[in-house]
């Protein structure tokens, strides 16, 4: 019993470290199964911004997002999607938001599970979509 809490001391301690060092990213998932007001929206004739403002006081089906905490590059990505096939996805780098329609889920999954989200922001979405 003794190893096991100076193992649960040991790992907290080595963790401190490892999150001072490569940053914060925090994660926000939810799957709603009931009522969503995202089947109507029309957001391609808005603004940027505009269009930004309502995705993120929508409801839909599918949701994630993460944050990271730095002073300059990718900071924060969000997918809204209401079928969980096809979604927007907001990016914000560079204290930018980068706006995209109709991106299928798996490119939101291989951006989030990337080693280097940013270098695969900028090779594969930025300008690719």
């Amino acid at each position: 019993m003794k190893r096991f809490y100076i193992g649960i001391v040991f790992a907290m301690l080595f963790s401190i470290p490892v999150a001072i060092v490569y940053g914060q990213v925090e994660h926000n998932y939810h799957v709603v199964s009931g009522f969503t007001d995202c089947d109507s929206l029309h957001l391609d004739h808005l603004e940027k911004d505009q269009a930004v403002s309502i995705l993120r006081q929508t409801r839909f089906r599918y949701q994630q997002e993460f944050k990271l905490t730095r002073n300059q590059g990718l900071k924060h990505g969000a997918y809204y999607s209401c079928d969980g096939k096809k979604g927007y996805l907001v990016v914000t780098f560079n204290d930018q938001d980068y706006l995209y329609f109709n991106v299928p889920l798996d490119i939101w999954e291989e951006f989030t599970k990337s080693p280097d989200p940013e270098g695969y922001f900028l090779k594969h979405i930025r300008d690719a979509l």
